[in-house]
């Protein structure tokens, strides 16, 4: 075994430990945008299931919707899965939120890329129907 193919081992289990850090971070800040914008680098390509590319600066305003509610009366977020793999990650996760008005029941699949601990790449798939119950 050379060194190279050795130390590959470890810089990729460093690489994983950091990408399983920030999508875990990611999913506990669910409803706080702008903790979840502060995971995302700058420079990041963003992309969504219904809309496309997405501009960064785009990310907390299109939130708003969400960001302008009052206090829901309940609210439940279940992580279903978290798969790494070096900077990639994928994250299953279910959000139910509920006000008087409405309740938003979402079954999300993000896929992310994650280097020097921000989120470089970040793919939001999710069911368009439900989420015109909030975003539209």
């Amino acid at each position: 075994m050379t060194t190279e193919t050795a130390a590959h081992p470890d810089t990729r289990s460093d690489t994983s430990a950091e990408t399983r850090r920030v999508a875990l971070a990611l999913f506990a800040a669910m409803e706080d945008i702008a903790a979840m914008d502060a995971l995302i680098a700058p420079d990041a390509t963003l992309w969504t299931l219904g809309a496309g590319y997405l501009n960064r600066d785009d990310f907390y305003p299109i939130h708003k919707p969400y960001i302008e509610r009052p206090e829901p009366t309940s609210r439940s977020t279940i992580l279903h899965g978290l798969i790494v793999d070096g900077e990639r990650a994928a994250i299953e996760m279910e959000w139910e939120i509920s006000w008087p008005d409405v309740t938003y029941h979402q079954y999300y699949h993000h896929v992310l890329i994650v280097r020097d601990g921000k989120i470089q790449s970040l793919r939001l798939y999710q069911d368009p129907i439900e989420g015109a119950k909030l975003f539209s």
